[in-house]
Protein backbone atom coordinates (compact mmCIF):
# COMPACT_ATOMS: atom_id res chain seq x y z
CA UNK A 1 0.00 0.00 0.00
CA UNK A 2 1.67 3.45 -0.60
CA UNK A 3 1.09 5.82 1.91
CA UNK A 4 -1.21 8.46 1.71
CA UNK A 5 0.65 11.96 1.10
CA UNK A 6 -0.19 14.59 4.06
CA UNK A 7 -0.20 18.23 3.58
CA UNK A 8 3.72 19.16 4.74
CA UNK A 9 4.63 22.54 7.08
CA UNK A 10 7.44 23.72 9.03
CA UNK A 11 7.64 23.26 12.56
CA UNK A 12 10.34 25.96 12.80
CA UNK A 13 8.58 28.14 10.38
CA UNK A 14 5.14 27.89 12.29
CA UNK A 15 6.79 29.20 15.72
CA UNK A 16 8.09 31.91 13.65
CA UNK A 17 5.06 34.56 13.70
CA UNK A 18 3.77 33.10 16.99
CA UNK A 19 6.90 33.99 18.52
CA UNK A 20 6.25 37.61 17.56
CA UNK A 21 2.94 37.28 19.00
CA UNK A 22 3.62 36.45 22.46
CA UNK A 23 6.66 39.09 22.27
CA UNK A 24 3.59 41.01 21.66
CA UNK A 25 1.39 39.02 23.97
CA UNK A 26 3.85 39.23 27.07
CA UNK A 27 5.96 41.85 27.96
CA UNK A 28 8.16 39.83 30.19
CA UNK A 29 9.62 37.95 26.81
CA UNK A 30 12.77 38.04 26.39
CA UNK A 31 14.78 35.80 23.19
CA UNK A 32 18.16 34.44 23.25
CA UNK A 33 20.18 32.40 20.28
CA UNK A 34 23.49 30.58 19.88
CA UNK A 35 25.02 32.02 16.43
CA UNK A 36 21.37 31.91 15.22
CA UNK A 37 18.42 33.79 14.98
CA UNK A 38 16.31 32.45 12.42
CA UNK A 39 13.63 31.51 14.88
CA UNK A 40 13.28 34.84 16.03
CA UNK A 41 13.83 36.64 13.09
CA UNK A 42 10.15 38.32 13.20
CA UNK A 43 10.44 38.64 17.04
CA UNK A 44 13.60 40.13 16.94
CA UNK A 45 12.29 42.82 14.32
CA UNK A 46 9.27 43.94 16.38
CA UNK A 47 11.28 43.90 19.17
CA UNK A 48 15.45 44.64 19.35
CA UNK A 49 16.15 45.40 22.78
CA UNK A 50 14.27 41.92 23.38
CA UNK A 51 16.73 39.27 21.67
CA UNK A 52 20.41 38.92 22.35
CA UNK A 53 22.73 36.58 20.02
CA UNK A 54 25.59 35.52 22.64
CA UNK A 55 27.33 33.61 19.28
CA UNK A 56 28.66 29.80 20.00
CA UNK A 57 28.53 29.44 23.19
CA UNK A 58 26.07 27.48 24.75
CA UNK A 59 27.14 27.14 27.82
CA UNK A 60 27.02 30.80 28.04
CA UNK A 61 24.00 31.10 26.76
CA UNK A 62 22.11 29.28 29.34
CA UNK A 63 23.82 31.59 32.27
CA UNK A 64 22.60 34.60 30.25
CA UNK A 65 19.24 32.84 30.25
CA UNK A 66 19.38 32.34 34.18
CA UNK A 67 20.47 35.56 35.02
CA UNK A 68 17.82 37.22 32.89
CA UNK A 69 14.93 34.71 34.15
CA UNK A 70 16.18 35.42 38.17
CA UNK A 71 15.53 39.16 37.10
CA UNK A 72 11.63 38.54 36.26
CA UNK A 73 11.88 37.30 32.61
CA UNK A 74 10.45 34.84 30.77
CA UNK A 75 13.50 33.69 28.64
CA UNK A 76 12.94 31.52 25.25
CA UNK A 77 16.85 29.95 24.10
CA UNK A 78 17.27 28.45 20.91
CA UNK A 79 20.01 26.49 19.03
CA UNK A 80 20.30 23.63 17.34
CA UNK A 81 19.45 20.69 19.54
CA UNK A 82 22.51 18.85 19.76
CA UNK A 83 24.57 21.87 20.27
CA UNK A 84 22.48 23.06 22.61
CA UNK A 85 21.87 19.76 24.98
CA UNK A 86 25.20 18.33 24.97
CA UNK A 87 27.63 21.60 25.36
CA UNK A 88 25.07 23.13 27.81
CA UNK A 89 23.96 20.26 29.93
CA UNK A 90 25.72 21.12 33.28
CA UNK A 91 24.76 24.57 32.87
CA UNK A 92 20.75 23.48 32.03
CA UNK A 93 20.33 21.00 35.18
CA UNK A 94 22.44 23.47 37.41
CA UNK A 95 21.20 27.17 36.38
CA UNK A 96 18.16 26.11 34.90
CA UNK A 97 16.60 22.56 36.05
CA UNK A 98 17.35 22.66 40.07
CA UNK A 99 16.01 26.30 40.78
CA UNK A 100 13.04 25.94 38.54
CA UNK A 101 13.54 28.68 36.66
CA UNK A 102 11.18 29.49 33.96
CA UNK A 103 13.54 29.43 30.68
CA UNK A 104 11.95 27.38 27.97
CA UNK A 105 14.64 25.39 25.53
CA UNK A 106 13.64 25.01 21.59
CA UNK A 107 15.68 22.54 20.35
CA UNK A 108 15.82 22.47 16.66
CA UNK A 109 16.46 19.56 14.71
CA UNK A 110 15.89 16.89 17.27
CA UNK A 111 15.43 13.25 16.35
CA UNK A 112 17.69 12.58 12.78
CA UNK A 113 15.72 15.71 11.48
CA UNK A 114 19.54 17.03 9.88
CA UNK A 115 19.96 13.53 8.26
CA UNK A 116 23.16 13.98 6.02
CA UNK A 117 24.68 16.25 8.65
CA UNK A 118 25.29 12.92 10.43
CA UNK A 119 25.69 11.87 14.24
CA UNK A 120 27.17 14.90 15.46
CA UNK A 121 24.05 17.03 14.58
CA UNK A 122 21.61 14.10 15.42
CA UNK A 123 19.57 14.38 18.56
CA UNK A 124 18.43 10.91 19.71
CA UNK A 125 18.88 11.09 23.40
CA UNK A 126 17.32 14.90 24.32
CA UNK A 127 13.69 12.93 25.89
CA UNK A 128 16.32 11.12 28.24
CA UNK A 129 18.31 13.91 29.01
CA UNK A 130 15.62 16.26 29.81
CA UNK A 131 13.29 14.09 31.19
CA UNK A 132 14.96 13.48 34.36
CA UNK A 133 15.90 16.98 35.03
CA UNK A 134 14.15 18.29 38.05
CA UNK A 135 10.88 20.82 37.45
CA UNK A 136 11.63 20.32 33.31
CA UNK A 137 8.12 19.77 31.12
CA UNK A 138 9.35 18.16 27.82
CA UNK A 139 7.10 18.34 24.37
CA UNK A 140 7.64 17.07 21.67
CA UNK A 141 4.99 18.12 18.75
CA UNK A 142 4.59 15.68 15.69
CA UNK A 143 3.62 18.74 13.06
CA UNK A 144 3.61 22.35 13.27
CA UNK A 145 0.40 23.08 14.49
CA UNK A 146 0.92 21.41 17.56
CA UNK A 147 4.67 22.87 17.50
CA UNK A 148 2.57 26.11 17.99
CA UNK A 149 0.44 24.39 20.73
CA UNK A 150 3.59 22.83 22.57
CA UNK A 151 4.89 26.35 22.30
CA UNK A 152 2.22 27.98 24.04
CA UNK A 153 2.08 24.78 26.79
CA UNK A 154 5.98 25.72 27.56
CA UNK A 155 5.01 29.08 27.93
CA UNK A 156 2.41 28.50 30.55
CA UNK A 157 4.10 25.86 32.32
CA UNK A 158 5.69 27.69 35.57
CA UNK A 159 9.14 26.64 35.42
CA UNK A 160 11.77 24.94 32.50
CA UNK A 161 10.74 23.49 29.67
CA UNK A 162 11.94 21.63 26.55
CA UNK A 163 10.02 21.60 23.09
CA UNK A 164 11.46 19.59 20.89
CA UNK A 165 10.95 21.02 16.72
CA UNK A 166 12.16 18.92 13.75
CA UNK A 167 14.09 21.38 11.17
CA UNK A 168 12.21 21.02 7.67
CA UNK A 169 9.31 20.58 6.19
CA UNK A 170 6.74 17.59 8.50
CA UNK A 171 3.35 15.74 7.11
CA UNK A 172 0.45 17.83 9.15
CA UNK A 173 -1.11 15.74 11.26
CA UNK A 174 -3.88 18.19 12.87
CA UNK A 175 -5.91 20.49 11.08
CA UNK A 176 -5.25 23.50 13.13
CA UNK A 177 -3.67 24.49 16.22
CA UNK A 178 -5.14 23.89 19.43
CA UNK A 179 -4.90 23.44 22.77
CA UNK A 180 -2.20 20.39 24.58
CA UNK A 181 -3.19 19.10 27.42
CA UNK A 182 0.42 18.26 28.71
CA UNK A 183 0.91 14.58 29.92
CA UNK A 184 -2.20 13.63 28.46
CA UNK A 185 -1.83 10.86 25.48
CA UNK A 186 -3.50 12.47 22.27
CA UNK A 187 -5.58 9.37 20.19
CA UNK A 188 -5.26 10.17 16.58
CA UNK A 189 -6.56 6.73 15.57
CA UNK A 190 -8.94 3.83 17.91
CA UNK A 191 -8.39 0.30 17.41
CA UNK A 192 -9.12 -2.88 19.66
CA UNK A 193 -6.48 -5.12 18.03
CA UNK A 194 -3.56 -3.34 18.52
CA UNK A 195 -2.00 -0.20 19.94
CA UNK A 196 0.92 1.77 18.40
CA UNK A 197 2.29 4.80 20.84
CA UNK A 198 4.47 7.04 18.57
CA UNK A 199 6.06 10.38 18.97
CA UNK A 200 7.57 13.27 17.08
CA UNK A 201 8.05 12.67 13.48
CA UNK A 202 6.98 8.76 14.07
CA UNK A 203 3.48 10.10 14.31
CA UNK A 204 2.85 9.93 10.77
CA UNK A 205 5.00 6.66 10.46
CA UNK A 206 2.33 4.68 12.66
CA UNK A 207 -0.60 6.76 11.39
CA UNK A 208 0.36 4.73 7.65
CA UNK A 209 1.22 1.63 8.97
CA UNK A 210 -2.22 1.57 10.34
CA UNK A 211 -3.92 1.94 6.86
CA UNK A 212 -1.80 -0.44 6.04
CA UNK A 213 -2.66 -2.67 8.33
CA UNK A 214 -6.26 -2.40 8.21
CA UNK A 215 -6.24 -3.48 4.41
CA UNK A 216 -5.55 -6.86 6.45
CA UNK A 217 -8.09 -6.58 9.07
CA UNK A 218 -6.29 -5.39 11.98
CA UNK A 219 -7.79 -2.33 13.95
CA UNK A 220 -4.49 -0.29 14.89
CA UNK A 221 -5.20 2.24 17.53
CA UNK A 222 -2.54 5.29 17.14
CA UNK A 223 -1.30 7.20 20.21
CA UNK A 224 0.57 10.26 19.98
CA UNK A 225 2.76 10.76 23.10
CA UNK A 226 3.43 15.09 22.66
CA UNK A 227 4.78 15.12 26.56
CA UNK A 228 7.41 13.39 28.05
CA UNK A 229 6.93 15.08 31.35
CA UNK A 230 4.27 16.12 32.70
CA UNK A 231 3.70 12.57 32.54
CA UNK A 232 -0.45 11.39 33.55
CA UNK A 233 0.22 7.94 34.62
CA UNK A 234 -3.24 7.20 34.84
CA UNK A 235 -4.12 8.13 31.47
CA UNK A 236 -2.02 5.70 29.65
CA UNK A 237 -2.55 2.70 32.09
CA UNK A 238 -6.23 3.15 30.79
CA UNK A 239 -5.18 2.67 27.16
CA UNK A 240 -2.38 -0.15 27.97
CA UNK A 241 -5.33 -2.15 29.35
CA UNK A 242 -8.38 -1.20 26.32
CA UNK A 243 -6.32 -3.50 24.10
CA UNK A 244 -3.39 -5.25 26.17
CA UNK A 245 -0.79 -5.42 23.05
CA UNK A 246 1.03 -2.26 22.65
CA UNK A 247 3.85 -1.20 20.54
CA UNK A 248 6.06 1.98 21.16
CA UNK A 249 7.81 3.51 18.18
CA UNK A 250 10.36 6.33 18.92
CA UNK A 251 12.63 9.05 16.99
CA UNK A 252 14.89 8.38 19.95
CA UNK A 253 17.44 6.08 21.63
CA UNK A 254 15.82 3.17 22.99
CA UNK A 255 17.41 4.18 26.28
CA UNK A 256 14.86 6.39 28.41
CA UNK A 257 12.35 7.36 26.24
CA UNK A 258 8.73 6.85 25.11
CA UNK A 259 9.18 2.89 25.25
CA UNK A 260 11.32 3.02 28.63
CA UNK A 261 8.42 5.08 30.31
CA UNK A 262 5.87 2.53 28.98
CA UNK A 263 7.42 -0.21 29.69
CA UNK A 264 7.88 0.53 33.23
CA UNK A 265 3.99 1.09 33.33
CA UNK A 266 3.71 -2.09 31.89
CA UNK A 267 5.55 -4.29 33.84
CA UNK A 268 3.40 -6.53 36.51
CA UNK A 269 0.61 -5.72 34.12
CA UNK A 270 -0.88 -8.60 31.56
CA UNK A 271 0.26 -5.87 28.19
CA UNK A 272 2.46 -7.68 25.71
CA UNK A 273 4.80 -5.22 24.76
CA UNK A 274 7.84 -3.97 21.95
CA UNK A 275 9.40 -1.10 21.55
CA UNK A 276 11.20 0.62 18.79
CA UNK A 277 13.68 2.63 18.78
CA UNK A 278 17.35 3.80 17.44
CA UNK A 279 19.71 1.71 17.95
CA UNK A 280 23.71 2.18 19.57
CA UNK A 281 24.96 1.64 15.81
CA UNK A 282 26.62 4.46 14.14
CA UNK A 283 24.85 5.05 11.12
CA UNK A 284 25.00 6.01 7.27
CA UNK A 285 25.03 9.12 5.43
CA UNK A 286 21.51 9.42 4.37
CA UNK A 287 18.65 11.74 4.09
CA UNK A 288 16.03 11.73 7.77
CA UNK A 289 13.49 9.10 5.77
CA UNK A 290 16.85 6.79 4.74
CA UNK A 291 17.81 6.59 8.19
CA UNK A 292 14.33 6.06 9.59
CA UNK A 293 14.50 2.96 7.26
CA UNK A 294 18.08 1.92 8.79
CA UNK A 295 16.89 2.20 12.12
CA UNK A 296 13.54 0.49 11.46
CA UNK A 297 11.09 2.95 12.52
CA UNK A 298 9.32 3.67 8.97
CA UNK A 299 6.15 2.50 8.14
CA UNK A 300 7.02 -1.29 6.42
CA UNK A 301 9.06 -1.98 9.79
CA UNK A 302 6.24 -0.89 12.40
CA UNK A 303 3.71 -2.97 10.13
CA UNK A 304 6.19 -5.99 10.77
CA UNK A 305 6.93 -5.61 14.52
CA UNK A 306 3.02 -5.39 15.27
CA UNK A 307 2.34 -8.31 12.55
CA UNK A 308 4.96 -10.25 14.96
CA UNK A 309 3.36 -8.42 18.01
CA UNK A 310 -0.57 -10.14 16.95
CA UNK A 311 1.21 -13.02 15.68
CA UNK A 312 0.81 -15.18 18.63
CA UNK A 313 -2.82 -14.08 19.40
CA UNK A 314 -4.58 -14.35 16.30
Amino acid sequence: MSPVELPVASMRGACIPLLAQLGEERSDLVALGADGRSIFEELARRFPDRFVDVGIAESSLIGVAAGLARAGKVVVVSAIASFLLRRAYEQIRVDVADPGLPVKLVGVGGGLSYGTLGPTHHMVEDLALTRTMPNMAVFVPCDAFQAQAALRAALDWPGPAYVRLGTGDEPLIHRESSALAPGEPEVLRSGEDLLIFATGGCVREALQAADELAESGLRAGVVNVHTFHPWRRESFQELLDRTGIVLAVEEHSRVGGIGDALAGICCGRPVRFAQLGIRAEYPPVGARDELLSFFGLDRPAIVQAALRLLGNVL
